[in-house]
């Protein structure tokens, strides 16, 4: 694997001559390492370069040969940045860019500084997500964050919910916990520790999406996740578990060949005359339990619908 301190750069264009041209025009910076392919040559390597040295940037020149290039970048490994050199703006090449995980799309002429910003922009991504990445692993194995759902453990997050309350104490802002918890429709076929697996695999990114930066997200037993919203009244409450909902319904998870047909039940309750973050937690986790979803929020359940 390439290393976050070395800028490796792969440049692909109709031929290699024309990559070339490319490198010269960016080379005024010095990166690490530039490799030059045309789209063929590319295409034909990419499973063998993925594996040995994976680039921290694709600069694709198709020259209007666009299918050839979505090819190319559908063996990228996801998150790899790539700027997508275009013959004229046309909305449905932008779409399939996007879909296919290009997020910098310029349209040719490209001025060779703003190019080089560019690349500059997406390597300097590149290399805050690797050292994301090495700090997720640390708080992995100091048992902060769960190996499958890449969110906190039951552990940290009861750490950090105590944090929360003892601030809401001591400020008055509101504080709100919302408790989600996943449930296979109809009888399993596979143990319960299987099946938990699965579902934090599935499911964890997807909580963290319908989240604000400052909501925290974690595991919580064996039950599901709780969300903490600091500085969350109801009505804010209300929108991130109805966005919750949304995007959960319909859901189903995979395990092995089998997809499993999943309810996502969502409650939870607001910091207001509790005695301390067990209650809150206690409150929430009652809301999703007795499926109770009142009409109003009040300081021992919260409308998830």
């Amino acid at each position: 694997m390439s290393s976050p301190s070395v800028d490796c750069v792969y440049i692909a264009g109709q031929n290699v001559d024309q990559a070339e041209a490319i490198r010269q025009a960016v080379s005024l910076r010095g990166f690490d390492r530039v490799k030059c392919y045309s789209l063929a040559d590319l295409l034909e390597q990419a499973p063998a370069l993925m594996s040995e040295i994976p680039p921290d940037l694709v600069i694709l020149d198709p020259q209007g040969h666009y299918n050839q290039a979505f090819s190319v970048m559908s063996q990228l490994e996801r998150g790899v940045p790539v700027i997508f050199l275009a013959e004229s703006f046309d909305e449905e090449v932008f779409l399939n860019c996007f879909d296919a995980g290009a997020r910098d799309f310029l349209v040719k002429p490209v001025p060779t500084v703003y190019l080089i910003a560019r690349a500059l922009t997406a390597l300097e991504g590149r290399r805050a997500q690797a050292q994301l990445t090495q700090r997720n692993q640390a708080l992995i194995e100091l048992g902060a964050i769960g190996a499958d759902s890449n969110v906190f453990t039951s552990e940290y997050m009861v750490r950090a919910l105590k944090r929360q309350t003892a601030l809401a104490n001591e400020t008055g802002a509101p504080l709100s916990l919302l408790s989600a918890q996943f449930f296979a429709k109809g009888a399993l076929s596979c143990s319960p520790a299987s099946w938990r697996e699965a579902r934090d695999r599935r499911v964890a990114a997807d909580l963290l999406a319908c989240c604000r930066g400052g909501d925290i997200v974690g595991e919580y037993l064996e039950d599901g996740y709780l969300i903490a919203l600091p500085d969350t009244g109801p009505e804010g409450a209300k929108t991130v578990a109805r966005r919750m909902r949304q995007r959960f319904e319909g859901c189903e998870i995979s395990l092995g060949e089998e997809r499993i047909a999943t309810d996502v039940w969502v409650a939870g309750a607001l910091y207001a005359g509790c005695r301390h973050y067990e209650e809150l937690i206690n409150r929430a986790l009652d809301a999703v339990r007795d499926q109770r979803y009142p009409e109003t929020l009040n300081a021992a359940t919260l409308n998830a619908v």
